[in-house]
């Protein structure tokens, strides 16, 4: 499989590959899963951000969060 990209973006992975000691299809994948990972986590953060605004549905899922916490302590 072959991806295209621009040569700035060429040049950024070859010297990240190069300071890696890593090869360059290697280098790529660590550096898409850790945006996709700070994508993630971000994403959440946003979610979270959206229900805490409605007081509602914040209260409700702390409730069930709540519940949730006491299930820790039932032995099973």
């Amino acid at each position: 499989m072959n991806v295209r990209v621009d040569d700035h973006s060429y040049e950024i992975l070859n010297e990240l590959a190069q300071r890696m000691g890593k090869p360059k299809t290697e280098t790529l994948a660590f550096v898409i899963q850790k945006v996709w990972r700070q994508w993630l986590i971000e994403e959440t953060c946003r979610a979270y951000d959206r229900l805490a605004s409605e007081p509602d549905k914040w209260n409700e899922y702390k409730d069930e969060q709540k519940l949730w916490d006491n299930t820790i302590s039932d032995g099973l």
